[in-house]
């Protein structure tokens, strides 16, 4: 009897049990074992800071999944969360873990089996700035994730089943076909294009400093354009001219043709004389040749007055100079300078005698500088029955009719250096 009294209240306690276990859970709430914090994990600890990371897209991310840093876990996720169509993930970090404001963070794949976890890391393309902090922020576009496996098994299964691997048979194929029999020939191509490119790159600075020249023309060129623009307007103009002027360009180009045609006649004639003219000048420019340089010093003589042309640059030092000279004009002077061994020697000399003994200017050349201060010399008075050099005197005759003194003494009294009788 005492049996069977205790097994109904024992089921009646186990009911009681159940009843208030189920109470309980119903109220409180339970998703997974990852709602809860593990005690002992990094990120946990005294001095350790929280920091929040907005991503597009949180893949299989959830709370305790690790944090890490250059491969080595510095902190959990401790919660993943919706705002506004963005998962924002916090997580707590170690307080020796020191990271730019401005670091980035990327889902990786820890394992095949797909555990994941957030790796953090400054940023490669700008500078650190700043620290992260408690409450930091890392936004979306700092963030992102590596391929999912399962995204390179399908991307590869593309690959073998229709990603082309058909057709790189075919190729290797065809250039096998394309080669075979040719080794040889292929090998020196190849040798050939590796010597080619070795030069290349010896010639490297060559090579850059030509790419550095075209850079600074282009450089002028560009500085240029207001020039370059003008030049280039002005083109169509300056052809409209030549447009105009086409007719007269084409008969010049004729007129040029016929020209030539008629030289090359010429040449073609006279082709034997030409070259006999030509041997002729021979001797006479190996005689210029072999003169040297005595013909082109000779030839600073040629040009000479008063002074060698040499010398011309040391006499006169200043903007003028004085000079003084005597020029003989006589008659017989300029007969013996200018007229010698030619057929009119001796007309000078002969004109002086005529003109002398007719007007008896003979006696009377003087100095043309000091004559015009000098009294001209009186004639010594004729004899009683002589007349003039001693002879007698002839018999009168009739006197003739004056002539004017003005009129030939006057004309060359000067140039004779007399006066007037």
């Amino acid at each position: 009897m005492m049996r069977a009294a205790t097994c109904p209240r024992r089921r009646w306690v186990a009911l009681v049990t159940a009843a208030a276990m189920t109470a309980v859970l119903t109220g409180c709430g339970f998703e997974s074992l990852n709602s809860f914090h593990l005690p002992g994990t990094k990120g946990s600890g005294p001095g350790s800071y929280t920091v929040r990371i907005e991503l597009r897209n949180a893949l299989n991310v959830v709370p305790n999944t690790p944090v890490m840093v250059d491969d080595v876990t510095v902190g959990t996720i401790r919660s993943v969360e919706l705002k506004d169509w963005t998962a924002v993930v916090t997580v707590s970090l170690d307080k020796d873990v020191v990271l730019p404001e401005n670091a980035t963070a990327t889902i990786g794949q820890t394992s095949l089996l797909g555990a994941k976890h957030i790796e953090l890391a400054p940023p490669t393309q700008d500078e650190p700035v700043g620290r992260l902090h408690d409450g930091s922020v890392v936004p979306i576009t700092r963030s992102g994730h590596y391929p999912e496996t399962e995204d390179v098994l399908a991307s590869a299964a593309a690959l073998l089943n229709g990603g082309g691997l058909g057709q790189l048979k075919t190729i290797t194929t065809e250039v096998n076909k394309a080669l075979g029999g040719r080794e040889g020939t292929t090998r020196d191509l190849l040798h050939q294009v590796d010597t080619t490119v070795t030069r290349l790159d010896e010639q490297k600075a060559s090579i850059t400093r030509a790419l550095d020249s075209l850079d600074r023309i282009s450089g002028r060129f560009r500085e240029q354009n207001p020039t370059i623009e003008r030049a280039l307007a002005a083109f169509p103009p300056a052809l409209d001219v030549l447009n105009q002027e086409r007719e007269n360009l084409v008969n010049t180009l004729v007129a040029l043709g016929d020209f030539g045609r008629q030289v090359d006649d010429v040449v073609t004639r006279g082709g034997d004389d030409i070259v006999r003219n030509v041997a002729a000048l021979r001797p006479v420019l190996k005689g210029l040749a072999d003169a040297g340089s005595s013909l082109h010093e000779s030839l600073w003589q040629v040009g000479t007055l008063l002074f060698p042309l040499d010398t011309f640059g040391e006499v006169f030092r200043g903007d003028y100079i004085n000079l003084w000279g005597t020029v003989d004009l006589t008659l017989p002077n300029i007969d013996r300078t200018l007229l010698s061994g030619t057929p009119l020697e001796g007309s000078l000399t002969g004109l002086h005698g005529l003109l002398g003994g007719t007007l008896g200017l003979g006696d009377q050349a003087a100095n043309p500088l000091t004559a015009p201060a000098q009294q001209p010399p009186t004639p010594a008075p004729a004899q009683q029955g002589q007349g003039m050099a001693g002879q007698p005197q002839a018999p009168a005759s009739p006197t003739p009719t004056p002539s004017d003194p003005s009129l030939l003494g006057g004309l060359v009294g000067g140039l004779l250096g007399g006066g007037s009788r």
